[in-house]
């Protein structure tokens, strides 16, 4: 058994663990892969949204949307070694491959957050959409974050690349705003 409440999943870079996050028990299990065991669960203080390990699988890295945090769990211990400030709810994140760096997004300001598990935020980049999605491209260089989300008229698919900074629209509705239904109940 994974928990109550698995939600996400995420497996490490050697493909020897799997982390699965649950809401309900507000835990990470620990599977291995190998044998389908589970290996232990990290207890975290409140439902987590997203997660993600790190460049050597050595930590695991938890936003909380309801607690605007980030926990940094050991995975050998598996307890929480530190806490960050997150502010404006984050909802996905996404860790780099080759250095210990994390990006964030956020629902109630909008923005994709550079965060350094050591230090904190460095950097912001203010979105004009609700952020919902997050992730890396897959090749090495990882140049390229990918990002979900909603506006008024519809979902929108944008990349944000990392060396220049630069958010480009890959996809996006009409402007027109989206026709709304009225719900009746009986």
């Amino acid at each position: 058994l994974l928990g109550a409440g698995p939600v996400k999943s995420v497996l490490s870079s050697d493909g020897r663990t799997l982390c699965i996050l649950n809401e309900r028990q507000r835990t990470v299990s620990f599977l291995n892969t190998r044998d389908n065991v589970i290996t232990g669960a990290a207890q975290i203080d409140q439902d987590g949204q997203d997660l993600a390990f790190s460049n050597d699988n050595s930590k695991i890295y938890v936003v909380h949307k309801s607690k605007d945090k980030l926990n940094i769990i050991d995975t050998s211990t598996k307890r929480i070694i530190k806490t960050l400030s997150v502010p404006s709810r984050p909802v996905g994140l996404v860790a780099l491959r080759k250095v210990d760096k994390i990006y964030a997004i956020t629902e109630e300001s909008n923005e994709l957050l550079f965060i350094d598990p050591e230090d904190g935020i460095k950097d912001r980049v203010t979105l004009s959409f609700i952020p919902m999605h997050l992730s890396i491209s897959p090749v090495p260089d990882e140049k390229l974050i990918f990002i979900g989300g909603r506006t008024l008229s519809g979902y929108i698919l944008v990349v944000f690349d990392r060396l220049t900074k630069e958010v480009k629209i890959l996809s996006q509705p009409d402007k027109a705003t989206l026709f709304l239904l009225p719900l009746y109940v009986w």
